[in-house]
């Protein structure tokens, strides 16, 4: 990997590269069927290679910009019959693609307080999300999904006032779901939209 700080520190590029080679990694496993249950085990081979590169810029005084983007392809180096994996069949809960933008700019609106307005955008590609493959495609795996979080609000002495949104278009993306005896599945998604203040204080 590489880092670096230009123009003054006005700019920083940080890059990595990876590549991984594991035996006997750790993966969860749906018993399936009439059970209900799951475990973790030790699988086969699976390798995983990539790269990552951030960037945060300060064009102007007040305004801080960022990015990240990382590539991973993660994947069973082998066939586990005992388990429905083939050589190639990608590993759990690993996106292929993510990346985040984010723009925060604060300003003077007093002597002792600055005005601030920041925005923040999250992306994840597609996940295997479980090994067991007797669940439809739209709860075995995970279609991408982006999240943007906005606030607002003032910084104080040692007080910052917010105003914010989380999650603002409301997504609802299958991040796990537990299978039981009987239908319905119990299915894990994000926290729904949420508008709220909050109110913090640092002490020396």
């Amino acid at each position: 990997g590489a880092k670096s700080e230009l123009m003054d520190n006005h700019l920083v590029l940080n890059a990595a590269a990876f590549y991984i080679d594991w035996d006997d990694i750790q993966q969860s496993i749906s018993l399936g069927g009439s059970c209900g249950f799951s475990f973790s085990d030790n699988f086969g081979s699976a390798v995983s290679k990539g790269v990552e590169l951030e960037i945060q810029a300060v064009p102007i005084d007040g305004l801080t910009l960022g990015g990240f983007v990382s590539y991973n392809d993660a994947y069973f180096n082998e066939n586990i019959p005992d388990a429905g994996i083939a050589k190639g069949d990608p590993i759990q809960n690993v996106s292929e693609w993510k990346a985040s933008a984010n723009v925060q700019y604060a300003f003077p609106i007093s002597e002792y307080s600055q005005a601030f307005v920041m925005a923040d955008y999250q992306y994840s590609s597609d996940q295997q999300l479980s090994l067991n493959y007797s669940l439809p495609d739209d709860l075995n795996t995970r279609d991408g999904y982006g999240i943007i979080d906005m606030s607002t609000g003032i910084w104080k002495g040692n007080w910052e006032f917010r105003l914010f949104v989380k999650n603002l278009t409301d997504e609802r993306p299958v991040l796990g779901v537990r299978q039981f005896i009987y239908p319905p599945n119990f299915i894990n998604t994000l926290r729904p939209r949420t508008i709220g203040m909050s109110v913090r204080g640092w002490f020396d």
